[in-house]
């Protein structure tokens, strides 16, 4: 069977030998073994085949993958103190939609792959009144969760965001997917996107961030398995595929692992809790700036700064707040690197 790249169509892919792990990190990722990888010489993109059955797929999600949760108790004191919510993470995938959308108080959010529901326990803990829509599997621990939080299924929708009706075309003002597009198998991606493109307004936002994974290194060899990852992406491949379906491009940048909190400058301190601050409400600014100013040493003349700033990014200069977003601080992950764009539907024009 012939097989393209699913970024840029190039016919031409280097095969890497899959070795199968001896111990797999996910109970029933044995499912993934037996596999090979294939790789994109031109924009980098990596893929597993052949592809796994949607039925097997769903089963090691309902059943395995959501293991990894947190206790119901643990997620409620989450709620009870919302200084909480504001990870790193959260924080900055929001403000990338906030500065490149322009939405109300209130408005409709959906997350793809949803898990626990942070990003919007983080856009309420920075002030908005968001309307929240999860794309999830619909197991009765995230029912539970989704019912304390007042998060919404979207009703009648498949993993790749099929819809029978044309009820949520042009709905969401913010659409993200964190760490999920690298879960689908490579041959069903282009359906997600399209699928993302009649659910996202016309002036909507779609954030989007995945594991940064160039496998060149490996063409000739053989690489471990990388189990429940399906799909392998960098910022090329990225570029490439949301051009090919139809994005303009606004942001897209590569993250490394981000520094540790005592390996930070004053001036990354800095940007990080000007980040963190990003509308929110005066008292719970006190109590997240509070929860970390005595870990650094210089954090007592940056809390009181930012105790009299109104952070808008839209008020600083473009340039620099593009600098800000694609700071290394800006990301979820502690120890890996990633690659994350916003875009919105239209004509394909890159501005980054």
């Amino acid at each position: 069977m012939s097989l393209e790249c699913y970024c840029c169509g190039n016919t031409a892919l280097d095969k890497i030998v899959y070795q199968n792990p001896e111990f797999h990190g996910e109970i029933g990722a044995e499912i993934f073994n037996d596999r090979d990888l294939y790789h994109c010489p031109e924009c980098k993109f990596s893929f597993s085949h052949p592809f796994m059955e949607d039925e097997k797929l769903s089963e090691f999600y309902i059943h395995f993958y959501r293991r990894r949760m947190r206790p119901l108790e643990i997620i409620k004191r989450h709620m009870d103190d919302q200084s909480l919510s504001l990870s790193p993470g959260h924080v900055s995938q929001v403000m990338l939609a906030l500065f490149y959308g322009n939405f109300p108080n209130r408005f409709n959010v959906l997350d793809v792959g949803a898990g626990e529901g942070g990003t919007f326990d983080c856009l309420r803990a920075l002030g908005f009144d968001p309307v929240c829509y999860a794309a999830e599997s619909e197991v009765d621990y995230l029912k539970k969760i989704y019912q304390l939080k007042n998060i919404q299924y979207v009703p009648e929708t498949s993993p790749y965001l099929d819809r029978k009706d044309d009820t949520f075309n042009e709905h969401f003002d913010f659409i993200l997917s964190s760490h999920t597009l690298e879960h689908f198998n490579a041959d069903h991606i282009g359906k997600v996107l399209l699928n993302v493109r009649k659910l996202l307004k016309p002036d909507g936002v779609f954030v989007c961030e995945v594991p940064k994974a160039d496998f060149s290194g490996f063409v000739g060899k053989s690489k471990l398995n990388e189990g429940c990852h399906l799909s392998f992406f960098t910022k090329e491949a990225l570029r490439n595929l949301f051009g090919r379906y139809g994005y303009q491009i606004l942001f897209i940048a590569e993250f490394g692992p981000a520094p540790r909190y005592f390996e930070e400058t004053q001036d990354q301190a800095y940007c990080r809790l000007q980040a963190t601050a990003h509308r929110a409400p005066k008292g719970l600014l006190k109590r997240s700036l509070s929860s970390v100013k005595n870990n650094i040493p210089f954090m007592n003349q940056a809390y009181e700064k930012l105790k009299k700033l109104k952070w808008n990014l839209k008020k600083i200069e473009p340039r620099r707040a593009v600098d800000v977003l694609k700071s290394p601080l800006f990301q979820s992950s502690k120890s890996g690197s990633l690659v994350r764009v916003c875009v919105r539907k239209e004509s394909v024009t890159d501005v980054s």
